[in-house]
Protein backbone atom coordinates (compact mmCIF):
# COMPACT_ATOMS: atom_id res chain seq x y z
CA UNK A 1 0.00 0.00 0.00
CA UNK A 2 1.24 3.49 -0.86
CA UNK A 3 2.04 5.69 2.17
CA UNK A 4 -0.19 8.79 2.40
CA UNK A 5 2.76 11.16 1.94
CA UNK A 6 3.48 9.55 -1.46
CA UNK A 7 -0.12 9.25 -2.59
CA UNK A 8 -0.98 10.96 -5.87
CA UNK A 9 -4.57 12.23 -6.01
CA UNK A 10 -6.72 14.13 -8.47
CA UNK A 11 -9.44 16.73 -7.93
CA UNK A 12 -12.93 16.09 -9.36
CA UNK A 13 -12.68 19.14 -11.65
CA UNK A 14 -9.36 18.02 -13.19
CA UNK A 15 -9.34 17.45 -16.93
CA UNK A 16 -8.87 14.03 -18.50
CA UNK A 17 -5.50 15.16 -19.84
CA UNK A 18 -4.35 16.27 -16.38
CA UNK A 19 -5.48 12.96 -14.90
CA UNK A 20 -3.59 10.98 -17.56
CA UNK A 21 -0.46 13.07 -16.93
CA UNK A 22 -0.72 12.39 -13.20
CA UNK A 23 -1.17 8.68 -13.87
CA UNK A 24 1.83 8.64 -16.19
CA UNK A 25 4.03 10.49 -13.72
CA UNK A 26 2.96 8.35 -10.77
CA UNK A 27 3.22 5.00 -12.53
CA UNK A 28 -0.12 3.93 -11.02
CA UNK A 29 -3.09 2.62 -12.99
CA UNK A 30 -5.68 4.45 -10.91
CA UNK A 31 -5.90 7.60 -8.80
CA UNK A 32 -8.14 8.49 -5.89
CA UNK A 33 -10.44 11.46 -6.58
CA UNK A 34 -10.39 13.73 -3.52
CA UNK A 35 -12.54 16.85 -3.01
CA UNK A 36 -11.34 20.12 -1.46
CA UNK A 37 -12.40 18.90 1.99
CA UNK A 38 -10.25 15.77 1.70
CA UNK A 39 -13.20 13.42 1.14
CA UNK A 40 -12.63 10.40 -1.10
CA UNK A 41 -15.13 10.57 -3.96
CA UNK A 42 -13.93 7.52 -5.87
CA UNK A 43 -11.19 6.35 -8.20
CA UNK A 44 -10.38 7.10 -11.82
CA UNK A 45 -8.51 4.55 -13.93
CA UNK A 46 -6.30 4.97 -16.95
CA UNK A 47 -8.58 2.67 -18.94
CA UNK A 48 -11.71 4.69 -18.05
CA UNK A 49 -10.03 7.95 -19.04
CA UNK A 50 -8.88 6.62 -22.39
CA UNK A 51 -12.31 5.15 -23.08
CA UNK A 52 -14.01 8.45 -22.21
CA UNK A 53 -11.63 10.45 -24.37
CA UNK A 54 -12.18 8.08 -27.29
CA UNK A 55 -15.96 8.21 -26.94
CA UNK A 56 -16.26 11.97 -26.42
CA UNK A 57 -13.44 12.86 -28.79
CA UNK A 58 -12.10 15.24 -26.13
CA UNK A 59 -8.55 14.06 -26.67
CA UNK A 60 -5.99 15.75 -28.89
CA UNK A 61 -7.66 16.40 -32.25
CA UNK A 62 -6.03 15.75 -35.58
CA UNK A 63 -6.49 18.11 -38.47
CA UNK A 64 -9.12 16.87 -40.90
CA UNK A 65 -7.78 15.07 -43.96
CA UNK A 66 -8.03 17.07 -47.17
Amino acid sequence: MTPLDRLTTIAPQASSIDALKALGESGFHQLPVIDAGGKLLGFVTREALIRRMALTRSGPQQAPAR
